[in-house]
This record gives structure tokens, sequence and C-alpha cells, in this order.
């Protein structure tokens, strides 16, 4: 059995594997964190050291920021997409 190798020592989720986490959340984690890097294996190994310390970290930051792979994630997509305004249902 081959371990894959770890491009970010000491990082959270060094032990993790892609399968365990929610697949739309890495999705959209490995493409919002290629901002900081041009290795897609390197920003996926960032996104998952945040899903490790919170399953939910890309929705939460979509609901924040509303980047743009955000639309990939059905719960945190279709959210304030009127510039921002939100209307009260009564």
């Amino acid at each position: 059995m081959t371990r894959r190798r770890d491009a970010i020592p000491g990082g959270k989720g060094d032990r993790a594997k892609r399968s365990d986490f929610d697949p739309k959340q890495l999705r959209v984690g490995c493409k919002i964190e290629r901002e900081h890097t041009r290795s897609q294996r390197l920003a996926c190994e960032i996104a998952m050291d945040h899903l490790t310390e919170d399953g939910r970290y890309y929705s939460k930051l979509c609901r924040i920021h509303r980047e743009k792979p955000c639309r990939l994630l059905s719960d945190a997509g279709r959210r304030g997409q009127r510039g921002g305004r939100r209307t009260r249902r009564r």
C-alpha cells in the first residue's frame, strides 16, 4: 500500500482521504484555494485541512464572500444573488 505524499506537512488533514469529505465542499474548496497556488494538488490539500477543522467551511465562507465557485454548493450558491438584499417572508 502506498501513502500519498504530503505537500504540506503538519496540516490538519494529513491523515484524511478525499473520500472522507463531502464532494461538493471539497470541489468548491479546491477551486477557491487555487487563488493561493498554481498546483491543484496543493489547493486540494489546503481545502482538506480546512474541511478537517469544519466540514461546512466553504458553505460558511461562501455566505460571507460569495465567491464564483460557490455556485457549485446548492445550499450556499442561491443565497444573496440579488445584490445582498434579503427579503423577509411573511
